[in-house]
């Protein structure tokens, strides 16, 4: 049978698909050959399906794609294609490091999805901004998506969901998968942050659970990438053999998906665990994998990393002028590129490659460098540009007066001449002299301007000091609450850690959990205090953004309970929540987690052993109010009418000695007057307290 041209084609198209498209420009071309064979309405959706799967790609040629992608939605009209285009665009550029970029593209995305009322589509930007801004180090704004997402997806219909995901009919699965795909990305962003809060326990749990998920439904990569975070937590942890296992499993998965980007970070975070156990060669090994894989994706941030790894073990192997040559070129590129972090870890490591060489001047130099590059980039730039302002007005002034004594001195010459010109020049004379007035007038206005223009810089300079005369008065104020309430938790934390390590007295099993109360007595409260002095921070400055909307009550306490397990687990304090599944409140969801993360603390904080803290919440017409309730030491009329009227910041020991600023009570005031909310406080001395929230649910206050 012969095989027409056509039929040709369509084979070779099929075969290049199977072969996952091994070669980098023969990929993209015949990609681009593939969609065109196909009709239109199946264009976009195939893209789409390629995009996130195809690791094998470089950048460039991902960006291609993307190109193609966009124009093909623009010309269909279709906003849902042209949202979920911005949405995988959005996601791409996080991952290799644009994330502002990446922030603005989902939330063009997440408006449209908004408009369309496509709520699971809304919450996966949702998670991809979270993700997005836990890599920008901004925890507040990822908690915040991250809650947004259980007020779409409650939490108890995802558990459901995992139940019964075998019950459903197949033309429902997809949806369902769809579902638990951005559930499951919302508990490995819960998990990472755990992990930047050093929470490993909480981490753990959480990249469990992602693991179990992406077993149940067969996905390589997020099995890969489950291990790979659960690998990074043993590691942290000093469990180094466990680590390796965990990320030699990740690694497997991760060819299996054929997600070489996947496969290019584990392979370099194996070198790093081998580095650690001082298995030099085996590391050396995975560091040229790794380096190889980002060569061949042109990832440059990539190359530099790894070259600084593998510079850093060839100091340990004592093999300087390796380490040198490798530190120097990684140095220079990120000096090209202007990644300051690398930048400093370069120079920081040529410090000391240089030192080890005996090379004290270079050692010195970029000693000197890495310290620079640390420095803040805003004061640098704040004092470049005042000493550009002197600068200019150094000049203005100096060339006013050169004009000032160039005029004087042709004054001068023109009355010495005119004394030597004779009878029949006078008509000549008088000619000169108007000249001459004429430009000293014209001189006398140039002056004229020259001081507006410097009285008006000067007007500047001294609105400039104002400001920094305040800042200075909030960063004094913010340094004595630093100075006094954290010193005192880390002194505890310091001193107890010192007498274990130096094992200077032999303690039992009871004192040792004292102990271990105290260091986490000690963490809670400065982990509190830190949370409230930067919104105390942020409200002094006028920085906080007032934005309320619907909130599903019940699935925010239950985030938040979630926040405080370990610590109420501690004092064996039952938390006992009364919400009515599907009661909503109008209010800034920022906000509401921050008033009822400081009452519930408070109420931890003062709760006796073995008691209860209950949080009730119910609507009448024209409010909704919540209640947390706890069975601890109560306060007196005289503290209530102190804390209601605002007097002074009130802070009391809590029943373990927990200590505090007060802080807390202050922001939930300043929080709840956005809401045009009111605080009421009954309390029993050695019975317990109720705090009482009231909030209306019409907000009248006009949102700035």
């Amino acid at each position: 049978m012969k095989i027409n041209a056509q039929s040709k084609f369509f084979i070779a198209a099929i075969v290049f698909v199977m072969l996952n498209f091994t070669e980098s420009k023969s990929n993209i071309d015949s990609l681009l050959i593939v969609v065109e064979s196909k009709p239109k309405s199946e264009q976009i959706p195939y893209i789409n399906s390629l995009v996130g799967n195809l690791s094998s790609l470089s950048a460039n040629d991902k960006d291609k794609l993307y190109e193609v992608l966009f124009q093909k939605a623009n010309e269909s009209g279709d906003k849902y294609n042209i949202a979920r285009a911005l949405s995988n665009y959005g996601y791409h550029l996080t991952f290799i490091d644009k994330y502002h970029e990446a922030i603005d593209t989902i939330l063009k995305a997440q408006q449209i999805f908004h408009q369309l009322n496509r709520k699971i589509e809304e919450a996966f930007t949702y998670s991809q901004l979270a993700l997005a801004y836990q890599r920008l180090s901004d925890f507040d704004k990822a908690i915040e998506y991250n809650l947004k997402i259980n007020t779409i997806i409650p939490q108890d219909t995802i558990q459901s969901y995992l139940k019964n995901i075998n019950k459903f009919k197949d033309n429902e699965k997809d949806s369902i998968s769809r579902i638990v795909r951005i559930y499951a990305i919302m508990l490995t962003d819960f998990g990472l942050l755990h992990y930047e809060l050093q929470d490993m326990r909480s981490a753990r749990e959480k990249f469990d659970e992602c693991l179990t998920i992406a077993r149940l439904q067969n996905d390589a990569n997020r099995i890969a990438s489950s291990l790979s975070n659960l690998a990074m937590v043993e590691r942290d942890e000093k469990n180094l053999d466990l680590a390796t296992d965990l990320y030699l499993e990740a690694l497997e998965n991760a060819v299996k998906a054929g997600n070489k980007s996947y496969e290019a970070s584990i392979v370099n975070n194996l070198g790093n665990v081998y580095s650690q156990m001082q298995q030099h060669h085996k590391s050396l090994e995975y560091y040229q994998k790794a380096l190889d894989i980002n060569l061949a994706l042109n990832r440059r941030l990539g190359v530099i990393m790894v070259r600084l790894n593998i510079a850093k073990v060839q100091v340990d192997l004592k093999n300087f002028q390796q380490a040198l040559e490798l530190s120097k070129s990684s140095y220079d590129t990120a000096v090209s590129i202007g990644s300051l972090n690398f930048m400093s870890n370069g120079a920081d490591l040529l410090s000391l490659i240089y030192d080890s060489l005996g090379n004290y001047k270079e050692a010195l130099k970029f000693n000197r460098l890495s310290k620079q590059y640390s420095d803040s980039l805003n004061l640098h730039l704040y004092n470049e540009n005042v000493s550009k302002l002197q600068t200019q007005l150094e000049f203005d002034r100096q060339e006013t007066r050169i004009q000032l004594l160039s005029a004087e001195n042709k004054q001068k010459e023109s009355k010495f001449n005119s004394l030597l010109i004779s009878i029949v020049l006078i008509a000549l004379l008088a000619i000169l002299l108007w000249n001459r007035y004429h430009a000293i007038s014209k001189l006398a206005n140039l002056v004229k301007k020259k001081n507006e223009e410097l009285e008006q810089k000067n007007g500047i300079l001294e609105q400039n000091s104002i400001k920094l005369k305040q800042l200075n008065e909030t960063k004094d104020k913010f340094f004595s609450i630093i100075a006094h309430d954290i010193r005192n938790p880390l002194s505890v934390i310091i001193g107890i850690s010192s007498m274990v390590k130096d094992k200077q007295i032999e303690f039992d099993v009871v004192e040792y959990d004292e102990l271990n109360s105290e260091i986490l007595n000690s963490a809670i409260n400065l982990n509190d205090l830190l949370q409230n002095l930067l919104l105390w921070s942020l409200s002094q400055r006028d920085l906080i953004s007032f934005n309320p909307e619907k909130i599903y009550l019940k699935g925010l306490v239950d985030n938040i309970f979630s926040l405080f397990k370990l610590n109420a687990s501690h004092k064996h304090i039952k938390m006992n929540l009364q919400i009515t599944e599907g009661l909503k409140i109008f209010a800034d969801l920022n906000m509401i987690s921050t008033i009822l993360r400081n009452l519930i603390s408070n109420a931890i904080k003062y709760s006796q052993l073995n008691s209860e803290i209950k949080i009730e919440a119910y609507e009448t017409q024209d409010t909704a109010t919540i209640e947390i309730i706890d069975y601890g030491v109560g306060m007196t009329e005289e503290q209530i009418n102190s804390i209601l009227n605002k007097e002074k910041s009130y802070s009391a020991p809590g029943t373990l000695n927990e200590t505090g600023t007060g802080l807390g009570l202050i922001l939930v005031f300043e929080l709840l007057s956005y809401h045009n909310g009111k605080l009421e406080i009954k309390s029993r001395l050695n019975e317990g307290t109720a705090f009482i929230l009231k909030f209306p649910k019409k907000i009248e206050k006009l949102i700035s």
